[in-house]
């Protein structure tokens, strides 16, 4: 016992000169290597188990080599009625309680010049004393959420009952495999969801102030530039699925070429434009341009990509009808002429649709312009992140159930409204029955 051992161990030392001591610190020491080890063979059997319950659930075959690691291949792409590639981000958001405060303070520069000679005598030298800098941190909260354009379109689809597969890219760490965990419980096929060894997941992180504001913020998204898209369109037909739906995070070669590839095979393609300078880099694309049917951007994006104005990162036009009209006309004129469908989300003012005019069949170059107010008011918008997004994989839904672009668009809000109402970019309480029961009750989307 306690009474006994410190009085044996210490004898003991003294008998052996100290041996023993060493002898128990060595045994310390290698008991901690063990269990280092043990630790780690227990993570790489919890993944490889991961693993293989991804690949047993969707009949997936594990392809490596050195460059990536992907949980399946392209195989089930059959399967799925939509087809969505881009960005899969993880948003952390801290909150400050209090206005900001940095970490660190400089205090103001203490060096002193030495004047010319003169024979007046020196001044006596002044010291200034300041106070140590602020190192403590900022009381308030953090939120980290499932976010990315692509992958809150897939799980809104998900949700709602489309088959859909993803392509994008995650680094091959925990939050990776989380946010594949969670999109597989949405119903959405990730086996083409590549994991990069070595690689980050992206990854965003925002400081605000009390009212929200934005003081400043973070993105790592190196590993979306590793996002490869669907390699073989061409032999699938009309199995490969019926919207083929980017964002504008991958790399843009990779966006011509899917595009390209899927246009040719007769694939609508649906595009949301991420940002303003993501939507830049597109802007003068023709190759790109010429294959998309759909694309939805706000009125920053809008005017980003269909303005003859280059405009600075601050720079903000405000909404204008007459503006509207001309730009819509411009960016139409650049898209798949037959079909090519513009709809413009303005937040709490709604959404219009810009589309030609097609009478008794013919095509025409008239644009017809609708504008939808919002269906119900949001009393308290929690979160405003996924609410585009949640409208674009509404839309695509509602059309693949058979149902026009009005009624698509009438669908697409609902479902935006819902994410307005949570703290998650997609709302966990999405589902086809809850939008027809609550939010739509005049579609019967499964007539």
């Amino acid at each position: 016992g306690r009474d006994v051992t410190p009085f044996v161990l210490k004898r003991v030392s003294e008998l052996s000169g100290g041996e023993s001591l060493r002898s128990n610190v060595e045994l310390i020491k290698r008991n901690a290597v063990v269990g280092a080890q043990i630790a780690k063979a227990i993570e790489a059997a919890f993944e490889q188990q991961q693993d293989e319950a991804h690949t047993r659930g969707f009949g997936y075959r594990n392809g490596y080599d050195q460059h990536q690691l992907k949980i399946g291949n392209d195989d089930n792409l059959q399967k799925s009625q939509v087809v969505v590639m881009g960005g899969i981000l993880l948003d952390i958001i801290a909150k400050s309680s209090s206005p900001l405060v940095p970490a660190t303070v400089s205090p103001p520069s203490t060096k002193t010049s030495h004047p010319p000679p003169t024979t007046s005598p020196p001044k006596p030298l002044l010291i200034h004393h300041h106070p140590p800098p602020h190192k403590s941190s900022n009381p308030g909260t953090v939120s980290e959420t499932d976010g990315g354009v692509a992958r809150n379109i897939a799980e809104t689809l998900g949700r709602l009952g489309t088959a859909t597969s993803l392509h994008s890219a995650v680094g091959h760490d925990h939050r990776g495999r989380a946010i594949i965990d969670r999109l597989h419980s949405c119903r959405v096929d990730t086996g083409n969801v590549s994991k990069i060894p070595n690689g980050r997941t992206a990854t965003y992180l925002a400081m605000l102030q009390p009212d929200g504001g934005l003081d400043c913020a973070v993105a790592d998204t190196a590993v979306l530039d590793r996002i490869e898209g669907p390699s073989c369109w061409e032999e699938r037909g009309d199995d490969i699925g019926r919207f083929f739906i980017v964002d504008a995070n991958p790399p843009l070669s990779t966006l011509v070429d899917s595009v390209t590839r899927a246009f040719e095979c007769g694939v609508t393609v649906f595009f949301e434009p991420t940002s303003v300078p993501k939507a830049k880099s597109l802007k003068d694309c023709d190759a790109f341009w010429r294959c998309v049917t759909f694309v939805s951007p706000n009125w920053d994006e809008l005017i980003s990509l269909a303005s003859e104005e280059v405009l600075n990162v601050n720079d903000t036009i405000e909404y204008d009808e007459t503006l509207m009209r001309n730009l819509v006309r411009t960016l139409l004129d650049r898209m798949n002429s037959k079909e090519a469908c513009i709809l413009l989300t303005l937040g709490d003012k709604g959404v219009v649709l810009a589309q030609r005019q097609q009478p008794d069949g013919q095509n025409s170059n008239q644009v017809a312009i609708q504008h939808f107010l919002p269906l119900n008011s949001v009393k308290n918008v929690v979160n405003c992140t996924g609410a585009g997004d949640s409208f674009c994989g509404g839309f695509v839904h509602a059309l693949l159930k058979g149902y026009g672009r009005e009624d698509a668009v009438r669908f697409g809000m609902s479902v935006a409204e819902m994410s307005l109402d949570c703290d998650w970019a997609v709302s966990p309480m999405l589902s086809e029955e809850v939008i027809l029961v609550e939010k739509h009750k005049d579609i019967d989307l499964k007539r």
